[in-house]
């Protein structure tokens, strides 16, 4: 990795990082809980749910701890490279928990299920860490809130984008003329 894809990478790598970082009130009792890293750390789990490749194809899996790897490697080579897996993980969202056209959480069943239980405390089916929290009962998002919460993901992105792009712009400066003279 050259120098400038190193700087290019440790920005984006840093921007990664401030998300994975985000802390909003979550479950109960609610307590401050690093949301995105709880819903993007780990790919979902096959056992809790089982069609989310159906939705999601394997090669579009987005998860923040691969994107910051990808960061620290210099695998991002423009900013809009780093927004496409961005925006990937927001479709991968909608795709799989949109109600009545996602997966098993998606499902409009789900929320009847959890209201016939009293609560609503359903499985974390929109989540990448639901095979690491179990079926511990904290109060669980529904697709829709999910796909809520990948749309603030990217707006918390953008902000951190905006914050940066001056050195981002810079560091893509440096690599663009080296990029197109490899092509050759």
């Amino acid at each position: 990795m050259a120098a400038d894809e190193g700087v290019l990478g440790g920005i984006l790598a840093g921007i990664v990082q401030q998300l994975r970082d985000t802390k909003m009130p979550f479950g109960y009792p609610e307590k401050m809980t690093k949301i995105y890293e709880l819903a993007w750390l780990l790919q979902p789990s096959i056992e809790h749910a089982p069609d989310y490749h159906t939705f999601v194809p394997l090669s579009n899996v987005v998860i923040l701890p691969e994107m910051q790897k990808k960061a620290k490697a210099g695998r991002y080579l423009s900013l809009e490279h780093f927004r496409a897996d961005l925006y990937q993980l927001h479709t991968n969202a909608v795709a799989y928990n949109s109600p009545g056209d996602g997966g098993g959480f998606g499902d409009p069943c789900a929320l009847a299920l959890s209201q016939r239980h009293g609560r609503l405390c359903i499985l974390l089916f929109f989540v990448s860490a639901a095979g690491t929290m179990g079926l511990n009962c904290h109060r669980r998002m529904l697709g829709a809130e999910f796909i809520k919460l990948a749309a603030r993901l990217l707006e918390d992105a953008r902000v951190l984008i905006a914050a940066h792009l001056p050195e981002i712009q810079a560091a893509e400066a440096r690599i663009a003329p080296r990029a197109s003279t490899t092509r050759m």
